[in-house]
């Protein structure tokens, strides 16, 4: 959610819909109305991290598009390895890493991202995954 809420306000920046000098409030805001939490400071805020603090801006919607199509490798490697979590947990990530190795990292940069997820899961990016993940992982 933190790559969802910097993704949205950068937007707001760019779009200048939000002004540098109330990015904190707005921040907060978001923060408490998305997950209920107030923050204490902007070091535990918006500025918790490198990025906005070094004048980085614009990675965080490649971080977001990693982070949705990372649902999709994951569904697509469990249909062909099954369960890794048992795997995981006994430290067994041959078949992780085997499966990464063949369907992603074989292909380096020889294609796009939208070709190489295609090639790898049978779709391009797709964002229900994800939202499944969340309502599954946060729905308690």
């Amino acid at each position: 959610m933190h790559v969802i809420l910097r993704f949205e306000l950068e937007q707001d920046i760019i779009n200048n819909r939000v002004e540098l000098k109330d990015l904190p409030a707005a921040w907060a805001q978001k923060m408490h109305d998305y997950l209920g939490i107030d923050v204490p400071d902007d070091a535990h805020g918006v500025l918790q991290d490198m990025h906005w603090s070094t004048g980085l801006i614009g990675y965080f919607s490649t971080y977001l598009l990693g982070t949705v199509m990372s649902v999709q490798i994951w569904e697509a490697m469990e249909a062909d390895v099954g369960d890794l979590d048992p795997l995981m947990e006994r430290g067994e990530f041959t078949p992780l890493r085997e499966w990464l190795g063949e369907h992603i990292h074989a292909h380096g940069r020889k294609y796009p991202p939208q070709q190489l997820l295609e090639k790898a899961v049978g779709s391009q990016i797709d964002a229900k995954p994800y939202v499944a993940y969340l309502k599954r992982k946060f729905a308690a």
